[in-house]
């Protein structure tokens, strides 16, 4: 039972260093290679081309990075247009919602 604990608080221990380590510390890639995001946007739908609209690789604190992941994201994505029907204003949306995007992200 004296092992059990003992793991279980040295997991506990090493979990919150390593959560502040990916949360406060400037570049937290260093040691976790893993907290790095790389985003890709095809020039066309095709993903096997060689060619990209933008390409961006993302690091530092997570909160950084996932607000700049997300911007990738929304900076990328397509928006539909309409006209308002009797006005010459045009009415832009993305086509996906961006509650849907931010909670999938």
């Amino acid at each position: 039972m004296n092992i059990l604990y003992e793991t279980y608080a040295q997991i506990i221990s090493e979990s919150t260093f390593l959560i502040g380590d990916v949360l406060f510390t400037k570049n937290p890639a260093i040691r976790l290679p893993q907290t790095r995001i790389r985003a890709a946007c095809y020039s066309s739908g095709n993903k096997d081309s060689d060619q990209f609209r933008d390409m961006k690789s993302f690091e530092g604190p997570l909160y950084r990075v996932f607000e700049e992941a997300y911007s990738f994201i929304t900076r990328n994505t397509s928006s539909i247009s309409q006209f308002v029907k009797g006005s010459p204003k045009r009415l832009d949306a993305p086509v996906y919602p961006e509650e849907a995007v931010r909670e999938a992200f």
